[in-house]
C-alpha cells in the first residue's frame, strides 16, 4: 500500500518573490508568509533562506515567528542562534516563546544562550512554556542552570515532564527527582515521581520517603507499590508517621505491596476519605497513575477504595478493571526505548498546518494517504525522516505531508514514528482548526481525557458519535482470514471533529491505516463541562470481523 522515498529527494520549489511581497502585505494575508517559510524544510540549506528566516523572526504576526523558529530548530541552523536569542527575549505569544526556548536550548550550550534562558525563565510572563521548551531541549543539561531556575522549575512542575517527554529524555527523570528532593521542592518532586514517561529509579522514591513534606512522602510511597518493590526489609526504610490523610491512605498501599500487615485498617480510612472531599480529588487522580500500587489489595478492597475516593462502577472497570493485570506489569516494567508509534502528522505551532494545506492546494480525498517515516533523538529533533507514500494520493496532499512531516519535532515521548496525513477533507480542515497537537497538549492546558470522565462529581458530558465511516477490510487480511479489534486513542475538538489519531494496540500495519482513515472521517457531538464545549482525548475501537 506504501512505497517510501528518501524525504530530501523531494524538492518543492518555493516562488521567493511571491514570499518577499507578502511580507509587506496587510496582516491578514500571513499564511503564505507562514506556508513559505514552513516549505524551506524541504530544500538544501542557502543563504538565501536563512534570511528569509530571520526576517520571520522578526515579523509582527506571532505565527509567522513562531513558524520561522520551527523550521530553523528542526533543520538545525545555529547560524540564526543570535536573532532565535533576541526574539526569546522580546517575544509576547505564548506559543512563540516555547518554540523559540526549545531551538535555542537544543541548537546551542553556549554562555550567551544560557543568559537568554535564565533571564526568560525569570522574567517571561509565559515562564512555564520556556520551562518546557528549555527542558526539551536541554535534557540533563539543565542541571548547569538549576542553581538560577530551581525555584522557577518548582512553579511550573508539569512544564518540567512535558519538557522530559517532549525532549525524549527518559533518563534524566531520576537525576530531576533526586535534585528536587534534595533541594527542598515538594511540587517538582512529586510532578518526577509520578509522572509515567520517565518514573525515577525505586531508590530516589525510597530517599522520598525521608522527605520532610508530607506530599513527596505520599507520592514516594505510592511509587514504590507501584513498581512492586516489596522485597524491602523493614531496617532498609525508616518510616515517618503519617501526618495526613493522602500519605496514610498511601502507606497502607505501600504496606499492602509489601505483603506486610498495614498498620490502619482500610475501613478507617475510607471513612475518613468521605469526610474529605479534597484528598479524594487528590488521591483520584494519583492513582490514576500509579495504577499499580493497589496490586496489593483484594480486588473488592481495591473497587472500595477507588469508590472511596470518587470512582463510580463504570469508572472502575474502565479504568481498573480487566486491564488492571496488564497495567500492572507495564508499570512495574521500565522500558528502555518505546517501539514504532502510528499515528496521524501534527504537534506543529498555530496556523502552521492550516497555512501549508491552504497554500499547498490539498483538497482532500477519501481512502488516499501521505506521510513520514521519522527517527527523533535526544532534544527532540529528527534524526532521519524518510517519505511514504499510498498508492494514491490527492493533488497537493503530498507536498503537505512532507512539510509536516519533516518540521515535526517529538511529542508523546515516542522516538519512532510512522507519522501519516489522511486526506479525507473533514479530517484536513479538523487538523487546521486544532492547532497545536492534542496528542501533545493543547496550546492553553491539556485536554480532558473523556474516559477518565466517570466519577459521580465529574460534570463532563461524554461526545456522542453523530457520523461514523465503517473501514474497508485489506484484501491481504481478507485472504488470509485475519480478524481482530484496532484500539484508537483520539483528541477530538470543541467541535466534535477529530483532530488526532494514535494507535494503542493494533492488528498488522495494512489493518491499523485502515482503522485510522476510517475513524479520521467520524464526527462527535461536542463534550460539555460545564455547559461549554471541550476537547477530550478519548479511546475509540473499530472491529474487523470476517462474517
Amino acid at each position: 500500500m506504501f512505497r517510501r522515498t528518501r524525504a530530501l529527494g523531494l524538492i518543492i520549489a518555493i516562488l521567493v518573490s511571491s514570499l518577499t511581497e507578502a511580507q509587506t502585505g496587510p496582516a491578514t494575508s500571513f499564511r503564505p508568509r507562514v506556508a513559505g517559510i514552513a516549505r524551506l524544510v524541504t530544500k538544501p540549506k542557502s543563504a538565501e533562506s536563512i534570511e528569509l528566516i530571520r526576517g520571520g523572526l522578526a515579523d509582527a504576526q506571532a505565527s509567522v515567528r513562531a513558524a520561522s523558529a520551527r523550521v530553523a530548530h528542526s533543520m538545525g541552523l545555529a547560524e540564526l542562534l543570535p536573532g532565535l536569542r533576541e526574539a526569546l527575549v522580546r517575544e509576547t505569544d505564548a506559543e512563540t516563546t516555547r518554540e523559540l526556548a526549545w531551538a535555542v536550548a537544543g541548537l546551542d550550550t553556549t554562555e550567551g544562550s544560557d543568559a537568554a534562558l535564565v533571564a526568560a525563565v525569570t522574567t517571561s510572563p509565559f515562564a512555564g512554556k520556556v520551562v518546557r521548551g528549555l527542558v526539551a531541549g536541554r535534557g540533563p543539561r539543565v542541571s548547569a542552570l538549576w542553581g538560577a531556575i530551581g525555584p522557577h522549575l518548582e512553579k511550573h512542575a508539569r512544564s518540567v515532564t512535558q519538557g522530559l517527554r517532549d525532549g525524549l529524555h527518559r533518563d534524566a527523570a531520576s537525576m530531576f527527582a533526586s535534585r528536587a528532593i534534595r533541594d527542598g521542592l515538594p511540587e517538582l518532586s512529586v510532578e518526577l515521581l509520578l509522572d509515567g514517561f520517565g518514573r525515577p529509579d525505586p531508590s530516589v522514591a525510597v530517599a522520598g520517603l525521608g522527605a520532610m513534606d508530607t506530599r513527596v512522602r505520599s507520592a514516594s510511597y505510592l511509587v514504590l507499590a507501584d513498581a512492586g518493590v516489596a522485597q524491602t526489609g523493614e531496617a532498609d526504610i525508616e518510616l515517618k508517621i503519617p501526618d495526613s490523610l493522602p500519605e496514610r491512605v498511601s502507606r497502607h498501599l505501600f504496606e499492602t505491596a509489601r505483603r506486610r500487615p498495614p498498620a490502619e485498617n482500610l475501613k478507617d480510612l475510607q471513612s475518613a476519605l468521605k469526610a474529605d472531599a479534597r484528598t479524594r480529588d487528590e488521591l483520584k487522580s494519583r492513582l490514576l497513575r500509579a495504577r499499580g500500587s493497589l496490586r496489593g489489595l483484594r480486588e473488592g478492597d481495591r473497587e472500595r477504595l477507588l469508590g472511596a475516593v470518587g470512582y463510580d462502577k463504570r469508572g472502575i472497570e474502565f479504568l481498573f478493571g480487566r486491564a488492571f493485570d496488564l497495567a500492572t506489569a507495564r508499570s512495574a516494567a521500565a522500558p528502555t526505548a518505546p517501539s514504532r508509534v502510528l499515528r496521524t502528522l501534527g504537534g506543529h505551532p498555530a496556523e502552521f498546518a492550516r497555512s501549508v494545506i491552504q497554500e499547498s492546494g490539498c483538497k482532500g480525498a477519501e481512502r488516499s494517504f501521505d506521510g513520514v517515516e521519522a527517527l527523533y533523538g535526544p532534544g527532540g529533533r529528527p534524526t532521519q525522516v524518510d517519505a511514504v507514500r499510498s498508492a494514491s494520493s490527492a493533488p497537493g496532499c503530498a507536498e503537505v505531508a512532507l512539510v509536516l512531516g519533516l518540521s515535526a519535532l517529538a511529542s508523546g515521548g515516542h522516538d519512532r514514528v510512522l507519522a501519516i496525513l489522511p486526506e479525507r477533507p473533514e479530517f484536513l480542515a479538523c487538523l487546521a482548526d486544532a492547532g497545536s497537537d492534542p496528542l501533545g497538549g493543547f496550546p492553553s492546558e491539556s485536554p480532558e481525557n473523556a474516559s477518565q470522565a466517570t466519577g459521580a462529581g465529574d460534570s463532563i458530558v461524554e461526545p456522542k458519535k453523530v457520523r461514523n465511516i465503517a473501514p474497508d477490510y485489506p484484501k491481504d487480511a481478507l485472504d488470509k482470514r485475519v480478524e481482530g479489534m484496532v484500539i484508537l486513542e483520539t483528541s477530538i475538538t470543541a467541535s466534535g471533529c477529530i483532530a488526532s489519531i494514535r494507535v494503542l494496540k493494533g492488528i498488522d500495519l495494512l489493518m491499523d491505516l485502515e482503522a485510522i482513515e476510517a475513524v479520521s472521517g467520524w464526527k462527535y457531538s461536542p463534550a460539555m463541562r460545564r455547559g461549554v464545549a471541550v476537547p477530550v482525548m478519548m479511546t475509540v475501537t473499530v472491529n474487523f470481523r470476517l462474517n
